[in-house]
């Protein structure tokens, strides 16, 4: 699926990369250009009749005989006529929710479409959605709210439970320059270091970060009352930040 902005065409636009990184001969999805206006959407697949059947609720289809694409991994590179790279990605398996048995016919969304193709930036579509939006916004769209401080929470509850609803905890950050670095753990409610989320990341001045609630040995964080610890560090002005972020994870406590 996508979705642009400003108008593109879509002619020349799906090739795969080989092992050795080299693009594949290009697959012209249509003999004629297909227009996508901005904010639209649409879907390509090689079989609407099958795609309307499983998804009913799909919208805006092209029908075009585009290579499969395998679960485990993937990748694919988005052209131009002109072979202008639009986009790309290399997707894997292990990118859809922890807690799902099977992946078949669960599409992998992208959260932000404007943000780079990153693993944490991608999630399994909702269940309530029955796995997938084919022509139509995300059902983890995430829209990011306008912030003045050095770091915030989007919101202080989160369920990753995979139903499309505040799956993601959301960290933005809006600093003062380029030359921030630093450190961000989860904590539990007796400050207990339960997760290293990043150990010397560079910030950059304005972003976002997302987290799905995977800990480092795979599992889910429990429902409970946890912390970020963020430690940031200015290597210009040699300023620190140190700041304790709140949140909450939903479900059934055990």
């Amino acid at each position: 699926m996508f979705q642009t902005n400003p108008l593109i065409s879509l002619l020349f636009i799906s090739v795969k990369k080989n092992n050795e990184n080299e693009l594949q001969e290009p697959f012209k999805i249509s003999k004629y250009p297909i227009l996508l206006m901005p904010n639209e959407y649409s879907v390509l697949c090689p079989n609407k009749s099958w795609l309307m059947n499983t998804f009913p609720k799909t919208k805006n289809i092209t029908e075009s005989n585009i290579p499969a694409m395998n679960n485990d991994e993937g990748k694919i590179v988005l052209l131009t006529h002109s072979a202008k790279i639009i986009d790309e990605i290399h997707y894997f398996e292990n990118w859809h929710h922890n807690e799902l048995i099977h992946y078949e016919n669960v599409s992998l969304e992208k959260l932000r479409p404007t943000l780079i193709n990153v693993s944490s930036n991608w999630s399994s579509a909702s269940s309530v959605e029955n796995y997938a939006t084919p022509g139509y916004e995300n059902s983890n769209f995430t829209e990011l709210k306008n912030t003045t401080h050095n770091f915030e929470l989007n919101h202080s509850v989160f369920t990753p439970n995979g139903d499309g609803y505040n799956d993601h905890l959301i960290l933005q950050y809006n600093l003062s320059d380029v030359n921030w670095i630093g450190k961000i753990d989860v904590v539990n409610h007796f400050g207990e270091t339960i997760h290293n989320m990043y150990s010397n990341i560079l910030f950059g001045k304005k972003n976002s970060i997302n987290w799905n609630g995977k800990l480092t040995n795979n599992t889910s964080i429990k429902p409970g009352i946890y912390a970020l610890l963020i430690n940031a560090y200015n290597t210009k002005t040699q300023k620190k930040i140190r700041k304790k972020l709140i949140f909450y994870v939903n479900g059934i406590l055990e």
